[in-house]
């Protein structure tokens, strides 16, 4: 089966469509309590109930299967296709029953938070789910799937922990604030015109979250990013800079794991000798078959950075907002978009400091950052705090051709809370 293909049958949503009430009825959950996993089901057969939980969507669908080796006669040996069943599913946080009803291959599907419902009925079990998987590819209900897990649960692909949107703000925010804020400002040296070369960027970043789910579910993320950036500087004023980023991204979910990257621009424009306005764009796509998710994403951001020297020490503040929203990704029966879209403010304070370590000129830098999400689709974790110490050389916009920088950032939010650690080289 094709990826996509894997990505629609893995949601296990229902079809639009309506259920009579008297088929909802037997829509009961089995009374056994499901297990941790980001997919989980319970199975009940004859007053016995099972519990299965797997990592990844595909493998929920190959436990659903009737008469796979894996499928619901390995969690219940009593269960066989004459057998009255019902099944209590967790999708990555979003709860599904599945009935069968009768011996003559009827599937019923409900997926209560989305209010869809729909019967099928063939030959045989396995040919009423074949059923469904053709219905899947004309409806929207992954998209809608996908909608409800980014603002109920902290481990969507898009909006949770380790996210899309969520990287994405930090990427456009390091780029056009915390990696930059004393390397934009300040006057303008004549001295320096036409001196100054242009910077290609390097990082690693990983970093290690817990966050909790609505049910109580704790959840272990991992992620691992590789920002790669290349900025023009200016010749008559190097404090105007073009830079171009491409983030790339792997996010593992108590398991699964989801991939993402991206095209950015940012302009660092200069008003004044303390103030630079940075307007930038980025265009990002996240994919997982573990987590049956694709979509793309397009943002859009104004970044105001301002700082204040006091001698010694320099202070920067930065403000950030920018939108997001999804778009359609795919093609033909398998393009959907699940129109999310959000608006978020990112403020930031920066605080440089000088040292002198065996004799070289280092600075340390203390950064305090709050992200919120103001309107559109609120994510589960909608605001979080930041703190963050980097050592590095300097990076003034005038003296550096090169600069390392590496640090640890703490992340604190709605239940959940972290580390992540990075090192990047410009040169």
């Amino acid at each position: 089966m094709t990826l996509k293909t894997n990505l629609l049958i893995a949601s296990m949503g229902a079809a639009l469509g309506a259920t009579p009430i008297s088929a909802l009825a037997q829509l009961q959950a089995p009374n056994c309590n499901l297990p941790f996993g980001n997919y989980a089901l319970g199975l009940s057969v004859n007053q016995t109930c099972g519990t299965a939980a797997t990592a990844t969507a595909q493998s929920f669908f190959d436990k659903i299967k009737p008469n796979t080796p894996d499928g619901l006669r390995s969690i219940v040996p009593g269960y066989n296709d004459l057998a009255v069943a019902q099944v209590a599913a967790r999708f990555n946080g979003v709860k599904m029953n599945l009935s069968l009803p009768d011996a003559i291959g009827t599937v019923i599907f409900n997926i209560p938070e989305l209010g869809y419902s729909r019967t099928f009925r063939a030959g045989t079990r396995d040919q009423s789910i074949d059923l469904l998987v053709d219905d899947l590819k004309k409806s929207d209900i992954l998209a809608r799937i996908m909608a409800y897990q980014a603002a109920n649960t902290p481990t969507s692909p898009i909006t949770g922990v380790g996210g899309l949107m969520p990287m994405v703000i930090a990427t456009d925010f390091n780029q056009n604030f915390t990696d930059f804020a004393t390397n934009i400002t300040g006057p303008l040296q004549d001295a320096q015109v036409g001196g100054t070369a242009n910077l290609a960027g390097a990082a690693l970043m990983l970093g290690s979250f817990t966050t909790d789910s609505k049910d109580g579910m704790r959840n272990k993320v991992k992620v691992a990013t590789l920002p790669l950036s290349y900025t023009f500087r200016n010749g008559i004023d190097p404090r105007r800079q073009l830079a171009l980023s491409i983030p790339l991204s792997t996010v593992d979910v108590n398991g699964a794991r989801s991939y993402s990257g991206g095209f950015g621009m940012a302009y660092r424009f200069p008003i004044n000798d303390n103030w630079t306005l940075v307007p930038a764009g980025r265009l990002s796509a996240v994919a997982s078959v573990d987590l049956a998710t694709v979509s793309a994403v397009y943002s859009m951001g104004l970044t105001s950075v301002y700082l204040w020297d006091m001698g010694t020490y320099s202070v920067a503040m930065g403000n950030m907002l920018s939108y997001n929203a999804t778009m359609k990704l795919g093609s033909g029966d398998y393009a959907f978009d699940p129109k999310i879209s959000n608006t978020s403010l990112r403020n930031g304070v920066l605080v440089s400091q000088p040292v002198v370590w065996d004799g070289k000129k280092l600075s340390v830098e203390y950064s305090l950052v709050d992200t919120r999400f103001v309107g559109g689709t609120r994510p589960y974790v909608n605001q979080y705090q930041e703190f963050g110490i980097t050592v590095g050389t300097n990076k003034n916009a005038y003296a550096a051709r090169t600069f390392v920088r590496g640090g640890l950032t703490l992340t604190h939010g709605k239940g959940t809370k972290g580390a992540m650690a990075n090192i990047g080289y410009w040169f």
